[in-house]
């Protein structure tokens, strides 16, 4: 948990690993690390049918973002993938202007993009870098769901609520007036 790997964008772990020694240029590491996260994206499983749970959830009347470490790219190309893409109100990469994690620019970016306080907005994320954007934010949810790299005793600290996966969210959040 927390780990470079786990929880850095791309540019922070392609600088890693050039100060462990890559013979490799920061900008063509960072380019060659987002070409490979991206095509990652094309082998990732899903732990339920996302389609569907972000459907039931919008039409509750939720607005939904997703801000992540990778790239804008692959997050969209993953939402296209399992076919969530018109779900979703925002998206926020690491290089999309809107500063990393745990910084609090993608949930500010969120809330101006949708028109809410941070205060109103739960975030759900599955490493500390989530959290600590969460709360740098001002967000007035924090949800830990563990399946990334936190564990319950990694996230518990800084969560509202801690989940086995995203599918628990259903009977937390309340009906939504429309």
């Amino acid at each position: 948990p927390d780990s470079l790997l786990a929880a850095g964008n791309t540019a922070e772990i392609a600088a890693g690993l050039v100060a462990a020694g890559s013979p490799c240029d920061l900008v063509e590491l960072t380019a060659r690390l987002d070409r490979l996260f991206t095509e990652a994206a094309d082998k990732s499983v899903p732990v339920t049918d996302l389609k569907a749970f972000f459907a039931r959830l919008k039409a509750r009347g939720y607005k939904l973002g997703i801000a992540s470490s990778d790239n804008e790219k692959s997050i969209r190309q993953t939402a296209i993938r399992f076919g969530f893409e018109s779900d979703v109100d925002f998206v926020a990469g690491y290089d999309s202007g809107y500063g990393t994690k745990p910084q609090p620019g993608m949930v500010i970016g969120f809330c101006d993009a949708i028109g809410l306080a941070p205060a109103r907005v739960a975030v759900v994320g599955d490493n500390n870098h989530d959290l600590h954007m969460a709360r740098n934010a001002g967000a007035g949810l924090r949800i830990a769901v563990l399946t990334g790299t936190g564990s319950r005793e990694s996230l518990g600290a800084d969560a509202h609520y801690c989940f086995d996966d995203i599918t628990a969210l259903e009977t937390l959040l309340p009906e939504r007036v429309v």
